[in-house]
C-alpha cells in the first residue's frame, strides 16, 4: 500500500519516504487507497519521524521483508583493491531487504526459476542476470501498484526513473553503505584474519558464506550474523 499527502505538492522517493517540513501543533492527512487518517508527524500512526523525513511503514512488501536504513555518511572503498578512499553521504533513508531475494520469492513474482528449480524455496535465487534483476523489481512493483523504476528504450540500454516509487537495485554507494552499517573493517564483523579459503577465517564466518565454509553448496538465508542494520548474508 502507498500513502499519499493530501493538500500538498509533493512526490514520494523511494518506498514512500517524503520530506515535509510541519509547523509544531499541526496535523497532516495521509490516503491510502479508500482510507484517510489526520495524524501529527510524531505520531507512531504507521509512520517513522526520523530527522526531517516522515517514513511510511506501510511500505513493507508482503512478499519481501524490508529493513529501513537511515541516512548518514560513510568511507567508501577498501585498501587496496578499491581506491581512492572516499567519503559519500547518504542523504536519504532507504529500504533494503533483509536477506538475499530467495528462490521462493523469485517464484512468487515469476511463477518460476530462470533454471531448473531445485524446490528449496529458502535458498537465495542464483544465476540470474542484471536485466532478470530489473524485470524482477518491476513485477514485484506492479504486484503491489507501485511506479515501476526501469524503463526498456529501444536500444540495449535500461533506464532508472528516479523519480519512480517502486523497487530498485541499490547503487554501489547504497549497498556499500548499508553492508558496512557504521564499520570500516573489511567485513561489518571485523578484519580478514586469513588470506585463503583454509584456515577457517573466524570473522567472516561469522558473517558469511565462502569458500572456507560452505561445502561448495548454496545456503539457506539468514542463517549468519547480521550487521548493526539488521541486514543478512551482505
Amino acid at each position: 500500500a502507498t500513502w499519499g499527502i493530501i493538500g500538498f505538492s509533493t512526490h514520494f522517493a523511494k518506498d514512500g519516504i517524503f520530506n515535509l517540513n510541519v509547523e509544531p501543533g499541526y496535523t497532516i492527512t495521509l490516503k491510502c487507497g479508500n482510507t484517510i487518517k489526520s495524524i501529527n508527524p510524531i505520531d507512531s500512526c504507521r509512520t517513522k519521524y526520523i530527522g526531517d523525513f516522515i517514513v511510511c511503514d506501510s511500505q513493507s512488501s508482503s512478499i519481501i521483508d524490508m529493513v529501513l536504513i537511515p541516512a548518514g555518511r560513510f568511507r567508501m572503498g577498501q585498501i587496496p583493491n578499491e581506491v581512492p578512499l572516499h567519503y559519500v553521504n547518504i542523504t536519504k533513508p532507504f529500504y533494503m531487504s533483509k536477506f538475499e531475494i530467495t528462490q521462493g520469492q523469485w517464484k512468487e513474482v515469476f511463477g518460476a526459476l530462470p533454471y531448473p528449480d531445485n524446490n528449496q524455496d529458502e535458498l537465495p535465487v542464483v544465476q540470474v542476470t542484471w536485466k532478470e534483476a530489473t524485470d524482477f523489481c518491476n513485477y514485484l512493483s506492479d504486484l503491489e501498484n507501485l511506479q515501476r523504476c526501469y524503463k526498456d528504450s529501444s536500444s540495449s540500454y535500461i533506464f532508472w526513473d528516479t523519480t519512480a516509487n517502486g523497487y530498485r537495485l541499490p547503487t554501489d554507494a547504497e549497498w556499500e553503505y548499508a553492508c558496512r552499517a557504521g564499520t570500516v573493517t573489511d567485513f561489518y564483523t571485523g578484519n580478514r584474519t586469513q588470506d585463503a579459503c583454509q584456515p577457517l577465517d573466524s570473522l567472516l564466518n561469522l558473517a558469511a558464506w565462502y569458500c572456507g565454509n560452505s561445502l561448495n553448496s548454496i545456503k539457506p538465508i539468514g542463517l549468519k550474523l547480521p550487521n548493526n542494520f539488521g541486514l543478512f548474508d551482505m
